[in-house]
């Protein structure tokens, strides 16, 4: 019986968090249509088997009701499972049989899964697995350790291999692998544990008999209990390295017999037992470095005749403890360690019995002395390290027997001289090393060594190498002389040396070279001669066909071509020399195979095409001096990829100077590297700054240091110094005295507009298509603006100069003018039509002059004028009109002027204002101006005056309050004037009443008369004066009233706005009427809302969300329920589960969203996301609404959404689950409900079945995607 077909992808949802799917092994025997989820990858066992592994990825393993399923996994063709969590710290519970249903599972790896516990039957049902990995890596996040339950590994009988390292175990159960007959590794490394006792391998009731393999490394273990590990009589390798263990007892490895491999270095030992080791005969690797050995007894190594590698290393062992019966055992030995100990002599007997010992490392210790004959039995041997010793010399019986040796290293002693026979019996020496040591002379003893291949003498006292050639070195391939103080050099030096390969002089003193000295060795492929006093290399290399690197840098070398190196030479460093020039006479670019040239540190100035050879691939030319770089010089470079031309002296580059040859390939395009030039950005180098945009010709190279370039400009007064690439193209210009056009034909006649002549006195900038014309006659002391003038000119600077007076018709037919400075320049009247032609001015400063009035015509006609600067000059009037025409005005300054009144509300008329300053003028503090200033301030102004703070108005030398603190009231107050017994009280009727002191006058003219008179003065003074007060206190008192009165409007309108959206969802919720929403009516639909969400999220929407909607609640009252159709209790769950979700999004109201973590995760919810999204889009243009609404469960699931799925969310409301007023807002969001009853059942295209009310008449139509229903509500 053949299964259904599968979908070709799966994914996450509902409470599983894997789905793989097998067909039935009846279908398809074989893995080979293995489906998996998203989250999972997988791949067979071995090609054409059916067994496949697989590896999946989780955020964190769950437990309980939402727990981590695997029950869908096809258990019969699984044998690997693999099992990695997110390496945040998201803690993971693993349930009690977990994996019950992969029988057939042999390997399971749980990976950084951060579990606290393992439950007693986590692994039950897992009767095959052999292979069993938990790795939490809890010590990555503090305290938290892993707990194993009693008998958690119980089930597992199958078990050949445990690994339960880097778990951050403190203790174990007590016998937790008792029961793991089949166990053959053990890895514990990297945890906790500071005590054996619990684990059971020295119990007689817990039979480990197959375990080969303990590791235990890592952990924080004291002490070895006595017979710890008893019971484990097959254990061959033990692993305790990376401990605290500070003492064994002598028992403490009794019972492992057949134990081959023992490691504990890296601990706290400071002796060990002489009998520790006696039960362990089979031992063939022991490790013991670096702990605090001080003491070795003459049985610790007795009976250990199998021992092969000894490392005792980096430990605190003396010369008195390596005695003759230290090693006696120890004839199959053929590594032994001891170095950065503390010996200081070798004796004759210390290795007498190590015959068969090949490496024998005795570097880093303070051995001074070696007895003749010390390692005479060590025939064997054929590594000998004696480094960073005090060996001061060598006799000629000290290597007596090392017929075998091969490698000797003696660097980092005192040795002054050798014994001429020193290597006469280990003359089959190959590599020797005598670097670090105080030699002042070639050692005689060398003669003897004809098989030597490497020879290191450096770093020692040599000053003379005459004698080289005696030692007849003739298979010598490298020899270093480098760190000496070798002067120089004679030919025939070298005379022997027809192998060498290698040679290092680099470091000396040598000053010169004989011609040809090198030519004795022909088989040089590289030569090291940086850091001497070299001053020529002329004669030396050219005939060395096989060299192939050659290092000169850090010399004295003032001339070089390449015809002094051979052409098959492939790296050239010339770097920190004293070279001028790339010297090519013989024009040898395309005969050289030259690859990499390092020329930096030099002198060069220029650079052309014959300066590098074609086949260059990277050149440095850093630090040098050059300032001319040549057309075309890169042009045949086709193997170029790394320029270096920083920290030069390039002010100008041509366009085509790093011109590449034109290629199709589609590999790398070069790097250049310019940066720490004093570039001068005139009009020839604005195409740098578009240099990276031009790649796509694949004719230029990349500069990678583009964005870092900084270059001066040649006009300063903008700015000096910008970073290339935000400069503006205006700023690229060239200096000029005079231009003609090519299409001029006057140029040779007077008043020639089309000619470009700078004015006397004056400097002329142009930029290379001539849209920018920058005239700069500042400080020049022109008495009248300059007549010769440019026509074309942009930019005008006048500044400093002494002009009284600014005539008419000044700047006619300078139409492309944008900009004018004449601030500074004296300027007291402007005439009539000063400015008339200027049709693109933009910016004028007129500031810091002595202009008094402005009448109106002054700007007339400047439309696109932009910025006007009038600060700092001595304007007392200022006519209406004089801005009135200034339509594109933007910044208007006319503050630190003697502007008493001037009716500012009148700049109304200039609609693109938006920065003035009117300060530290001496305002009016008359009251009905102040009060119309602020009054203009507060609605006008209040965005625009920047300096209302200085805008003050003043009176005898007495500041009144800032524009904006005007009080109108105090300021009203003030004229009250009041007479009482003949006397009369005055106040100032200004601005300044209430604000400041001692502004008051006081009359007090003489009251005379009888009493008669005085009663009579006073009734004229009640009948006189409080007419006058009802009069002023009134309207003050009734504009105060409606002031407040609008005061509480505004507040109560802020607050409406500010909280309209509550407001509404608590008068919808109150009495169901939907506040400033019009509703197009909606037709009638078989649902109100249909719910998409996720299946891991079923229990809110179906325990909370659907009943409270569909049990009454909706509308005003909550009397009427809602229709709702639910994603996975009203539509299937196979077949056309697409054609069905589509159906239900059109056949309801509105589509309700909830929004998960889980939810994004799953392709079918994002499908379902993205179809809702659709049909409100559709909706929402017909209806002019939003059908969707979205309820957040989690909150950070809005941090996950991608920008296609914000896309799909925009203009639904967004509701947060638990927020103030939920229900009253997701009520809202909804439609009013149909009224319905009982239900009836009905069948939906593709055969979902679907609950209605049943008062719902059905219509059924046709149409091209099957068979629809329709329901009309009676």
């Amino acid at each position: 019986m053949a299964s259904p077909p599968l979908p070709a992808t799966l994914t996450l949802a509902g409470l599983l968090s894997v789905f793989v799917f097998l067909l039935p092994p009846l279908a398809s025997p074989t893995a080979g249509r293995y489906v998996s989820a998203d989250d999972c990858d997988w791949h067979t066992l071995s090609p054409g088997a059916p067994e496949v592994a697989m590896r999946c990825r989780f955020q964190s393993l769950r437990a309980g009701p939402d727990a981590t399923n695997f029950s869908l996994i096809q258990p019969d063709t699984t044998r690997a499972m693999s099992v990695v969590c997110d390496a945040l710290f998201t803690e993971s519970r693993l349930a009690n049989a977990t994996f019950e249903t992969l029988r057939h599972l042999r390997s399971l790896s749980i990976e950084r899964c951060k579990l606290a516990a393992l439950p007693p039957h986590a692994f039950a049902g897992l009767a095959e697995l052999s292979n069993l990995t938990v790795r939490t890596h809890n010590g990555e996040w503090g305290l938290v350790s892993l707990a194993i339950a009693p008998g958690a590994l119980n089930h597992l009988k199958t078990l050949e291999r445990l690994d339960l390292a880097h778990n951050n175990m403190v203790t174990l159960p007590r016998a937790p692998f008792c029961q793991l007959e089949s166990l053959k590794s053990l890895n514990l490394t990297h945890n906790s544990l500071t005590d054996l006792n619990n684990m059971g391998l020295s119990s007689d009731d817990c039979p480990l008999n197959a375990l080969l393999e303990l590791d235990l490394s890592s952990n924080k273990l004291r002490y070895v209990d006595d017979r710890a590990f008893e019971n484990l009589s097959n254990l061959k390798k033990l692993y305790l390295q990376r401990n605290e263990l500070a003492q064994m007892v002598e028992t403490a490895l009794s019972g492992l017999s057949r134990l081959q491999l023992l490691d504990m270095s890296n601990n706290r030992l400071n002796t060990l037992p002489p009998k520790v080791l006696q039960g362990s005969g089979d031992l063939k690797e022991l490790y013991l470095q670096n702990n605090s050995i001080g003491l070795l007894s003459p049985t610790t190594f007795r009976g250990l005749q199998q021992l092969v590698v000894l490392n005792l290393s980096d430990n605190q062992i003396s010369s008195e403890w390596i005695a003759p019966e230290t090693f006696a055992d120890l004839i199959r030995l053929v590594v032994l360690h001891l170095s950065n100990n503390r010996l200081r002599h070798i004796n004759a007997t210390a290795f007498a019995s190590q015959y068969s010992l090949q490496i024998l490392h005795l570097d880093g210790n303070q051995i001074e002395t070696i007895d003749d004959n010390a390692f005479a039995a060590l025939y064997n041997l054929h590594t000998l390290i004696l480094s960073s010793n005090r060996l001061q010399s060598l006799d000629a019986f000290t290597f007596n027997g090392l017929y075998v040796l091969s490698n000797l290293a003696l660097d980092g002693n005192l040795l002054s001289a050798l014994h001429p026979d020193t290597f006469r019996n280990c003359s089959s020496l190959q590599d020797l090393e005598l670097s670090e040591n105080q030699l002042s002379q070639i050692p005689r003893g060398l003669q003897h060594l004809r098989f030597l291949r490497a020879l290191d003498l450096s770093g020692n006292l040599i000053d003379d190498v005459t004698n080289l050639t005696s030692a007849n070195l003739t298979n010598l391939h490298s020899l270093s002389l480098a760190r000496n103080r070798i002067g120089n050099m004679t030919r025939g030096t070298f005379a022997k040396f027809r192998s060498l390969r290698r040679l290092d002089l680099s470091r000396n003193q040598i000053g010169g070279l004989e011609h040809g000295i090198f030519d004795d060795a022909p088989a040089l492929n590289t030569i090291q001669l940086q850091d001497n006093l070299l001053r020529d290399i002329n004669g030396l290399f050219m005939n060395l066909a096989h060299l192939r690197l050659l290092n000169v840098s850090r010399n004295a070398i003032t001339w070089f071509d390449y015809a002094l190196v051979p052409p098959a030479l492939k790296h050239l460093d010339l770097h920190s020399n004293e070279i001028e020039v790339l010297g090519n006479y013989f024009e040898m670019e395309s005969a050289m195979h030259l690859k990499i040239l390092d020329v930096s540190h030099n002198r060069l100035r220029e650079i052309n095409a014959a300066s590098f050879p074609h086949r260059v691939e990277s050149v440095a030319l850093s630090n040098n001096l050059i300032s001319v770089i040549h057309p075309f010089t890169f042009m045949l470079k086709a193997n170029l990829s790394r320029v270096d031309l920083s920290s030069n002296r390039l002010q100008n580059i041509d366009i085509n100077a790093l011109r590449l040859k034109a290629t199709q390939d589609l590999s790398r395009l070069p790097e250049f590297r310019i940066g720490e030039n004093p570039f001068f950005c005139d009009c020839t180098m604005e195409w740098m700054q578009k240099m990276n945009a031009l790649d796509e010709s694949r004719q230029y190279p990349r500069v990678v240091d583009l964005d870092r370039l900084e270059c001066q400009l040649p006009f300063s007064r903008r700015r000096t110094k910008v970073p290339l690439l935000q400069a503006n193209q205006s700023d690229f210009l060239c200096k000029y005295k005079s231009h003609c056009f090519a299409l001029c034909h006057c140029c040779e006649f007077d008043a020639c507009d089309c000619e470009m002549t700078c004015p006397d006195g004056c400097s002329c900038y142009a930029d290379s298509t001539w849209n920018s014309n920058v005239v700069d006659c500042s400080f020049t002391s022109h008495s009248v603006i300059p007549v010769r003038v440019p026509m074309d000119v942009t930019e005008l600077y006048l500044d400093g100069n002494d002009m009284p007076q600014l005539a008419s018709h000044s700047f006619i037919g300078r139409k492309q003018l944008r900009i004018v400075y004449l601030n500074n320049s004296n300027v007291q009247v402007i005439r009539n039509r000063t400015f008339t032609g200027l049709a693109n001015l933009q910016v004028l400063h007129l500031d810091h002059n002595k202009i008094t009035s402005l009448y109106g015509h002054e700007f007339d006609n400047l439309t696109t004028l932009r910025e006007l600067y009038l600060s700092h000059n001595r304007l007392g009037f200022i006519s209406n009109a004089t801005f009135s025409q200034l339509r594109s005005l933007r910044v208007l300054h006319l503050d630190n002027n003697y502007i008493v009144e001037y009716q500012v509300w009148v700049l109304n008329q200039n609609p693109l204002l938006v920065e003035l300053r009117l300060g530290h003028n001496p305002w009016s503090c008359e009251c009905r101006f102040q009060e119309s200033l602020f009054d203009w301030a507060q609605m006008f102004g209040v965005n625009i005056l920047q300096d209302a703070s200085a805008t003050r108005c003043r009176t005898n030398d007495t500041l009144g309050p800032p524009v904006t603190l005007f009080n109108a009231t105090a300021c009203a107050a003030n004229r009250i004037a009041a007479t009482s017994g003949g006397g009369v009280i005055e106040t100032s009727g200004n601005a300044l009443g209430g604000f400041t002191n001692g502004v008051n006058q006081i009359d007090t003219t003489g009251g005379g008369g009888g009493g008669g008179g005085g009663g009579g003065g006073g009734s004229r003074y009640l009948g006189g004066v409080l007419p006058d007060l009802k009069l002023d206190v009134l309207p003050i008192v009734g504009v105060a009233t409606a002031g407040l009165i609008l005061f509480f409007i505004i507040v109560a309108s802020i607050m409406i706005i500010a909280y309209r959206k509550d407001l509404r969802v608590w008068i919808y919720a109150r009495y169901g009427v939907r506040l400033f929403e019009r509703r197009r009516e909606e037709p009638e639909k078989l649902f109100d809302a249909f719910i998409s969400y996720c299946k891991k999220d079923e229990p809110f929407v179906a325990q909370l969300l659907a009943p409270e909607l569909e049990c009454g609640g909706g509308g005003a009252g909550g009397t009427a329920p809602y229709r709702l159709c639910l994603r996975y209790r009203d539509l299937p769950m196979s077949g056309y589960v697409a054609e069905a979700i589509g159906e239900a999004i059109e056949c309801s109201r509105r589509s309700i969203v909830v929004l998960s973590e889980q939810f994004l995760r799953s392709e079918w919810c994002r499908f379902e996301l993205k179809a809702a999204a659709r049909d409100a889009h559709v909706r929402g243009n017909a209806a002019g609404s939003s059908s969707l609404v979205v309820i957040v469960l989690d909150k950070g699931a809005l941090r996950l959404l991608d920008a296609e799925a914000r896309l799909s969310l925009r203009g639904a409301p967004i509701i947060q689950w638990g927020e103030k007023r939920f229900w009253e807002k997701l009520r809202y969001a909804l439609p009013d409900p149909q009224a319905s009853s009982r239900k009836q059942q009905v069948m939906l295209p593709h055969g979902q079945q679907v609950m209605l009310p049943a008062d719902a008449t059905i219509h059924r139509y046709n149409t091209s995607s099957g068979l629809h229903s329709a329901v009309k509500l009676v």
